[in-house]
């Protein structure tokens, strides 16, 4: 059975506001419909920490001036990255080559994947390591 994952509003995917420290590392973040705010928006001189190695079909913002350093992210994915998003399953695919190997190495932070399998030090982008 097939899940109807379009919304009519998808306000953003992560948002990250005024937070010290902040990981927010290896997220996949999939809509069929453009964000108001983006897959992933980080606001105010406030917000510090790291964004690195997300996975997101639309665009990532920076707003009002946030100090979050990004790192090995990739943006505007297609539905061909995934495995098979009408039910659900965003593990990537084999043709999502600009993900598979290309994150940056934060396995000390971040050191397992979203089924809890570990990621090498060339970890793939997103929640799955493949």
């Amino acid at each position: 059975e097939e899940v109807e994952l379009g919304y009519a509003t998808f306000a953003v995917g992560i948002q990250i506001e005024s937070t010290c420290e902040a990981n927010v590392l290896h997220n996949t973040v999939f809509g069929t419909q453009t964000p108001v705010s983006g897959s992933i928006s980080y606001r105010y001189a406030t917000t510090t920490g790291l964004l690195a190695n997300n996975l997101v079909t639309h665009t990532m913002r920076r707003l009002d001036d946030a100090k979050i350093a990004v790192d090995g992210n990739v943006e505007g994915v297609e539905e061909h990255y995934f495995q098979h998003p009408p039910t659900g399953d965003l593990h990537l695919s084999p043709t999502a080559t600009n993900a598979i190997d290309m994150g940056s190495d934060h396995t000390s932070v971040c050191g397992l994947d979203i089924d809890g399998e570990g990621r090498s030090t060339t970890p793939d982008v997103g929640a799955d390591e493949n």
